[in-house]
């Protein structure tokens, strides 16, 4: 019994571990967050363990809300927003070196207030709320008097969202833009243009992606640990923060590399 008392105390141990990472995380990226929120927000990391997703650089879920969001002179009340499937290396992570942050799906939410958008309206209009909608007054000038005017406007948000996953490409692997111009504005599910994706992302330090690991290890030989060690010094990926190498072993596990041809001696 012993043993299992010692098994129960360990397991407990490293639960709290974990929730006590998990917190310090959520308390450093709040303060991070602070500076272009404008107040602090309340940060929660989803998923366990955490310590499994900050070393291998993904995490599940991440929820960020504030009771007052303040960007460019408008405030936003009751801001929420709801992160899935964040990308950090753990390196870029402790050395506060990111600039960016992938993420497979953003959703947001927040409330406006009439008066700010009557700021933003512009002088001589206000805004504010009516059972059909939003109404609108103002003065407006008509055969060189000054008319009071008022009307009941409705707000709707529309948009076509089927070239999401063609733009998430070329957003997330900072393919260059330059190719499209004005076509970036057009509605539909194809680019207009021929987009080659560079692969799936492994090394966010060095940015590297499987493709490029694969065709490096087709002419990579020796062993396991050699081959490994090659991509590394032609790569660099797996150097700085370490998060990527067990992802580098399992492709160096599954990649065949290519078998020199054979040079045959004919005697005559």
């Amino acid at each position: 019994m012993k043993w299992l008392v010692g098994l129960l105390v360990l397991v407990a141990l490293l639960v709290g571990a974990d929730r006590v990472a998990e917190h310090v995380a959520a308390g450093v990226l709040a303060d991070r967050l602070q500076t272009e929120l404008g107040s602090r927000p309340t940060v929660e990391i989803d998923g366990f363990p955490f310590l499994t997703q900050a070393v291998g650089g993904s995490y599940q879920r991440l929820r960020v809300s504030a009771p007052v969001v303040r960007r460019e002179g408008l405030s936003l009340r009751d801001f929420s927003a709801t992160l899935t499937g964040v990308h950090v290396a753990l390196g870029d992570a402790l050395g506060g070196s990111l600039s960016a942050v992938p993420v497979d799906r953003l959703d947001a939410g927040a409330l406006v207030a009439y008066d700010d958008l009557t700021q933003l309206a512009g002088p001589g209009l206000r805004l504010a709320g009516d059972p059909n909608g939003v109404r609108v007054t103002g003065r407006v000038a008509a055969l060189g008097r000054q008319v009071d005017v008022s009307a009941v406007s409705s707000v709707a948000l529309a948009g076509d969202t089927r070239a999401e996953a063609w733009i998430k490409t070329l957003l997330q692997e900072q393919l260059s833009a330059q190719a499209y111009g004005r076509l970036l504005l057009l509605p539909g599910a194809t680019a207009p243009v021929a987009l080659r994706s560079r692969g799936k992302a492994v090394c966010s330090c060095f940015n590297v992606t499987e493709p490029e690991i694969n065709q490096h290890l087709a002419r990579a030989v020796g062993s396991p640990d050699e081959r490994l060690s090659s991509v590394q010094q032609a790569l660099h990926c797996g150097t700085n923060c370490g998060s990527c190498v067990p992802e580098l072993r399992r492709l160096v596990r599954s990649a065949t590399p290519t078998e020199p041809a054979a040079a045959a001696c004919i005697s005559s």
